[in-house]
Formats: C-alpha cells, structure tokens, sequence
C-alpha cells in the first residue's frame, strides 16, 4: 500500500524537486519491508550514489538505505566506494551534526577505510568535550554512543554494541530525523540480537513492538528466522 501511494503521487514529486531523492528513498524502504533487496538496490543506483548527489541529504539517505540492506544481508558490491566519491569523509567537519556525522561513519565502515572510521570518532569525541553547543550535547548523548554501537556491531560485539545502542531507544528523538530515519538505530540493535552472544530475549521483544506497529510484514518474518523464533513467537 505504501509503495502503491507513493507511485500514484509519483507525478507531483519526482521531476524538479531536490528533495525527491528523499522521497525515492522511502520508497526503497517499503521494498525492504517487503524484503524485495534487489528493488531497493535498483531505487539506490537510480537516485542515490555519487551520480546522484546534488544535497548531502542524498548521500545520508544512499549510506543509510546501504546500511539496512547489509543489516538484511544484502551484498552491495561496490556501493559504498561509490557513494564515497565525492564526499569529504576527512574529520575537517566533523562534530557539527551528529546526524551527519554518524552517517558518515557508516559509509566508513562500508568502504572498510578503519584509519579514516576512528580519525572521525576522534574528532567528532573532542569537539563533543569541548563544545557547549547543542550539537555538542546531542553527540554526548546520541551521536557519539550511536557512533561506537555502530562500530561495535560491525566488529561482531554483540553485546558490546547492545549495551550501546539499546539506551538510545529512550534518547534517540535527540538525535534528529525523522522517525523513519532514526528507525536504523532499532534495526541495528536487532541485527546486534542476532549476532551470536546477542540477546535472543530483547529481540523477541523488539519485533513484538514492531508487529504491533508494522504487522506481520516479510521483513518481520525475516528477523524472527534470523533469532531462530518460531513464527509470531
């Protein structure tokens, strides 16, 4: 239903309009909610990617439909160095939005440049400590936590990435975004409960929230074999 709305207001959004790249990206999302991986690959190669960044907000939106399509275990082949191109992922900015620096943190992990991943954690930890701004606070409390949860789940430590980012459940409107966008935090802390060591317990409670939300999609169902949870266990 949502792809269909979507479609069907097509016309209105997707000609002229900078902001339509963030439209074709909801549009990935529903695909991912039906697990068709290869068509929310299709909708990233055509309007996400370093062909297709005229705003920052598409890169954001490309390295965050790139991460839930490794979340689901999708291969993305080249993507990421992809999407890397053109984007200056050096610490020179870094610490003036914790929304965009973590986003760019997983474009880091993507393309696999580990120097370049912690130099941006450092420098976005010191701005953080010094700063008495807003953004400072928000990376304290959302950013920087999110930050290493992220790492950590990509180094495989499922309980170290789950001590991290499940308390962000309660902060995460801190962080900015919409509800949509913060959502990859709760994916990743379902993936994390996947991960061996992870918490079958807290994923079991996870999915019932989203099935009370979302029903019983594919995507759910996805997860739940991935827990080894019987079906609506």
């Amino acid at each position: 239903e949502g792809q269909a709305w979507l479609r069907a207001q097509q016309p209105g959004w997707a000609e002229g309009n900078g902001f339509a790249g963030h439209l074709w990206w909801h549009l990935a999302l529903f695909h991912l909610e039906a697990m068709d991986l290869d068509g929310a690959l299709a909708l990233h190669d055509a309007h996400q990617g370093s062909a297709h960044a005229v705003l920052t907000l598409q890169r954001l939106d490309g390295a965050a439909l790139l991460w839930r399509l490794k979340l689901l275990g999708a291969d993305v082949g080249a993507r990421w160095n992809d999407l890397a191109q053109g984007w200056d992922l050096t610490p020179r900015d870094a610490g003036h939005s914790a929304f965009n620096d973590a986003h760019a943190l997983m474009t880091l992990i993507g393309t696999g440049e580990g120097a370049a991943t912690q130099a941006l954690l450092g420098a976005v930890q010191r701005r953080a400590q010094r700063g008495s701004d807003a953004n400072a606070a928000m990376a304290r409390e959302v950013g920087l936590p999110l930050m290493r949860g992220l790492l950590a789940f990509d180094a495989g430590d499922a309980a170290g990435s789950i001590a991290l980012l499940a308390p962000l459940r309660e902060t995460a409107h801190r962080f900015g975004g919409s509800h949509a966008q913060r959502d990859l935090i709760e994916l990743t802390l379902l993936a994390a409960c996947a991960l061996p060591g992870g918490s079958r317990s807290l994923g079991r409670a996870l999915l019932n929230e989203r099935a009370l939300a979302r029903g019983h999609t594919p995507q759910l169902a996805h997860w739940r074999e991935r827990l080894g949870l019987a079906a609506r266990g």
